[in-house]
């Protein structure tokens, strides 16, 4: 029979254990994708789309086998694509109901039990995504706590430690010069770093062999500044040590 969403006019195949059957091509223009994009879905999620329950392999009229999708496939696969009409798509597959019959007390008791396991599943892959998300942000989000519950100063050599950053001091002074984020000729942060609060500077005295004293500026990392190097250096895993002082 044929069916429209918004202006596509799809053909459903009537099924008697799946309600309805819909092929690959005709799913992926109600989603607004290309078919290759609803194949590469079910290769790369074996556990969750799973043939008889989700899809079912119909040979057509010229002895070739081809994939159709279940309602509850159809349904699972706007999980993995995100844009409005994808969602407006799932909404309107889930809701379609294909010749619908007058039902004893028990088989309403079945669809009810059925959608009520529908739901569930819809739930548990929601928060299986969501789950997700959180344990990746979560390390980058750590970095912010903890970055934000001291006041200390720590030095490029400490920076790169805590940031669990694969070199060294020498290392990290080299490559903030290549980023143009300090001088090329001396290990000092341009005044727009220092301006916006991801380092200090400070002066110290120091004696030299001979006895002779000097004043040395001092480079420190801030909060802020620990923050902005984890985003530029791509790191998400650092290892904080809170008693450090200036």
């Amino acid at each position: 029979m044929q069916v429209t969403f918004q202006n596509v006019s799809l053909r459903v195949q009537e099924h008697e254990a799946h309600e309805w059957l819909l092929e690959t091509a005709l799913v992926a223009e109600g989603y607004g994708v290309t078919p290759d994009n609803i194949r590469k879905h079910k290769n790369n999620k074996p556990d969750e789309l799973i043939e008889g329950k989700h899809f079912e392999r119909v040979t057509n009229g010229y002895g070739v086998s081809e994939l159709h999708w279940t309602k509850k496939g159809v349904v699972r696969l706007g999980f993995f694509i995100k844009s409005e009409r994808a969602k407006q798509f799932r909404d309107w597959a889930e809701d379609l109901i294909v010749n619908k019959k007058p039902q004893t007390k028990e088989a309403l008791w079945l669809d009810a039990m059925q959608s009520l396991s529908a739901e569930v599943e819809t739930q548990r892959l929601q928060l299986d995504q969501a789950k997700h998300i959180i344990e990746k942000q979560a390390p980058k989000v750590e970095l912010v706590d903890r970055a934000m519950e001291t006041d200390s100063l720590v030095d490029i050599g400490q920076a790169a430690k805590l940031l669990s950053l694969p070199f060294g001091r020498n290392t990290l002074y080299n490559k903030l010069k290549e980023k143009g984020i300090f001088f090329k000729n001396k290990n000092e942060p341009k005044q727009l770093y220092v301006n916006n609060g991801c380092f200090e500077l400070k002066e110290r005295v120091i004696t030299k062999p001979n006895g002779e004293e000097m004043v040395v500026l001092k480079v420190w990392v801030t909060q802020k500044g620990l923050l902005y190097l984890s985003r530029i250096f791509n790191t998400t895993k650092p290892v904080w040590v809170s008693n450090q002082v200036a």
